[in-house]
């Protein structure tokens, strides 16, 4: 009996001694260390943290795909295409007229004082080299779609002589080309020689500054010579030449009645709402 108490009490103190370790470690999860007076909890950041100062345990957290994102490709860098008409103009600066829309009797683009019958053209500038300059279809001669010049001369000898250069063989005319050509001139069949001839197109240079073209031809040895444009009479119309030749050309064809084509030479002048709207009532005819 005494043996049955003692075991009896044994486990009576055990259980008691169980339930005050219990209350202890239940204590110490629930009740925060006591903070000073008038100072704030810091936001816990992980679970631990929380349980260790009392606050709430965090929200779960979804994982996203956010920041795996492919950026968004950057928008297409449309080329800068300009797109008017080639206003002509003589050494005294004053206005003679506009490239043609239509060639001369000849084939070769000529000068016209009435604004509605002007060459309208597009291209875009380019920092390597001359640019090509494309005809609209509106006005374009049928198979010949871009602004070329014709050698008066043979392809293996389509040179621009530079001073003492022989006149009749030192210019080229402006023409409709049927195809591109970039570099030295090759035989293209164009509005003035439909069977082919001496072609350069890749020749144009614009400066946006003072809307100044100027043109430069590529000799058969890749060697470039100072070029100028001129205005014609007697169905010679536009062409260019070399600045040294000029007054030999003067001589050699005197009925052509020529003009320097230097200054602002060749301005382009914008379309507006589809039409050219430049007032011709400065025009002055070719003397």
């Amino acid at each position: 009996m005494l043996h049955s108490r003692s075991i009896l009490a044994f486990w009576l103190a055990f259980l008691i001694f169980g339930s005050v370790v219990v209350m202890a470690i239940g204590s110490t999860l629930a009740d925060p260390q006591p903070q000073p007076e008038g100072t704030l909890t810091k936001p816990c950041e992980t679970n631990a943290e929380c349980l260790r100062t009392g606050q709430p345990l965090l929200a779960p957290r979804r994982r996203t795909l956010k920041n795996r994102q492919a950026p968004a490709p950057n928008p297409s860098v449309l080329p800068n295409i300009i797109t008017g008409a080639i206003q002509i103009v003589d050494a005294n600066n004053q206005l003679l007229g506009y490239l043609s829309g239509a060639p001369n009797q000849y084939g070769i683009y000529d000068l016209t004082t009435t604004y509605t019958q002007t060459l309208a053209i597009s291209f875009t500038p380019s920092a390597a080299g001359g640019a090509l300059y494309t005809i609209s279809p509106n006005n374009r001669v049928a198979g010949y779609p871009y602004l070329g010049a014709q050698y008066n001369g043979a392809v293996a000898t389509a040179n621009m002589p530079g001073k003492g250069g022989f006149a009749y063989g030192s210019y080229a005319s402006m023409i409709g080309s049927s195809a591109e050509v970039s570099g030295k001139a090759q035989k293209i069949g164009t509005t003035f020689s439909r069977n082919g001839a001496a072609v350069e197109t890749d020749i144009f240079y614009y400066d946006a500054t003072n809307r100044q073209i100027t043109a430069q031809w590529v000799n058969t040895d890749t060697t470039l010579t100072p070029t100028m444009f001129y205005a014609a009479q007697a169905g010679y119309g536009i062409g260019m030449i070399s600045p040294d030749n000029f007054a030999g050309f003067q001589t050699g064809f005197p009925m052509a009645n020529a003009r320097k084509v230097v200054g602002v030479a060749f301005a382009l002048i914008t379309l507006t709402g589809g039409s050219f709207s430049e007032s011709m009532s400065m025009l002055m005819p070719c003397r």
